[in-house]
């Protein structure tokens, strides 16, 4: 049976509203509005780019900015604005049915990321959960516990989801309900792009 390699934020659960709390906490004279920073980020604008261009952030704002940044995003109160896709359950169901669903984020929290999925009721539907702790990469991890082959896929919202991929030689499928739009996905040259997991039929 094939590995399907999913992405979280942006991918699973809407995060959206957690990376913008944050923001807005760590920049309080923003008065960017949640559509308007969202339509920033998804032309693929870094915080730090918005910082510089909006705000005016000194080089050592900036530093200071990252270093807050990742001691708050991952904070149980933060990730309690998360909220499942819908009807991202019943589809993770029925892909198991196909695959191995391989869950593979980014977090630096394992603690709080597992914690967060149990309390979402996600963790049942995978296979394996890889964390990489902002130690190392996606591919890396993948490429410790897996033999990837050509029929495995990768599932995520981002460019570094889809470069993951074509890294390990499978295929990629770039979903819009993240955190990048349709042109900024593009530029990775995904082999698929879908609104969401949901309409996931590979």
């Amino acid at each position: 049976m094939p590995n399907l390699f999913i992405d979280l934020d942006g991918t699973i659960i809407d995060a959206r509203k957690r990376v913008y709390e944050v923001f807005r906490f760590l920049v309080p004279k923003s008065n960017l509005s949640f559509d308007a920073y969202w339509e920033i980020k998804r032309a693929g604008i870094s915080n730090e780019s918005i910082l510089i261009n909006h705000f005016n952030f000194s080089d050592l704002q900036i530093a200071n900015f990252i270093s807050q940044w990742m001691k708050e995003i991952e904070k149980e109160n933060w990730l309690e604005l998360d909220k499942p896709f819908d009807n991202i359950k019943s589809k993770l169901q029925n892909l198991k049915k196909n695959y191995k669903l391989i869950l593979v984020t980014a977090r630096q929290s394992t603690t709080n990321t597992l914690k967060q999925l149990k309390q979402l009721q996600l963790d049942t539907y995978f296979d394996d959960i890889l964390i990489t702790n902002q130690t190392l990469t996606k591919q890396v991890i993948i490429k410790q516990k897996f033999d990837v082959t050509s029929e495995d896929l990768i599932v995520g919202d981002t460019g570094k989801d889809i470069e993951t991929g074509k890294a390990l030689g499978i295929k990629t499928v770039a979903v819009l309900c993240g955190f990048l739009s349709a042109s900024t996905l593009e530029k990775y040259n995904p082999d698929y792009i879908i609104q969401s997991l949901t309409d996931f039929n590979a």
